[in-house]
């Protein structure tokens, strides 16, 4: 698949999660409000790690994560930054900026997460890619995710966090 259509793939798939709507027959379910002091109503902050295939690569970093946005609170936008290190490639520098679909897990503690979004990647030249992400978080703000891309990025990232502040 040619970057252009990998590209294109990821801004339609992250659009038809977020914009979706219900069907008229149904009655709309109204989201409630993010508490005040929840993590959906402010602004976070966390650290990332894992390990990174072609290359094989470790890899450490920060992300930003936006309140919760639009009329159903359940996207917000998740921008990265990440080094990886080790194996023959040679330090590779990643910036993604990721709009994330939150959809939460009835009665439990964890949520589930799927987007994606365009990545600026530095192995040696900077290049353009984009990712997509699917992952799981916790009200505590443990999560685990598997981003995939294309290009100069690293194919397939396995990635362990934790978000650190609430603001």
């Amino acid at each position: 698949m040619n970057r252009f259509r990998f590209v294109g793939f990821v801004a339609s798939f992250t659009a038809s999660l977020t914009l979706a709507a219900p069907a008229f027959a149904q009655t709309p379910a109204q989201p409630a409000p993010a508490a005040a002091g929840s993590p959906e109503s402010h602004m976070s902050f966390g650290i990332r790690g894992g390990f990174s295939a072609v290359p094989n690569q470790g890899f450490v970093g920060a992300q930003v994560e936006s309140p919760r946005l639009g009329l159903t609170q359940h996207t917000s936008l998740r921008p990265d930054v990440e080094v990886g290190f080790g194996g023959n490639a040679g330090t590779v520098f990643t910036v993604a900026v990721n709009a994330v679909a939150w959809l939460p897990f009835p009665n439990s503690p964890w949520s589930a997460y799927v987007g994606g979004g365009p990545m600026l990647v530095h192995a040696g030249i900077f290049a353009g890619s984009a990712d997509v992400v699917v992952g799981v978080q916790n009200r505590k703000g443990l999560f685990f995710e598997i981003k995939a891309s294309g290009g100069q990025a690293p194919n397939l990232k396995g990635t362990v966090g934790l978000v650190l502040k609430h603001q």
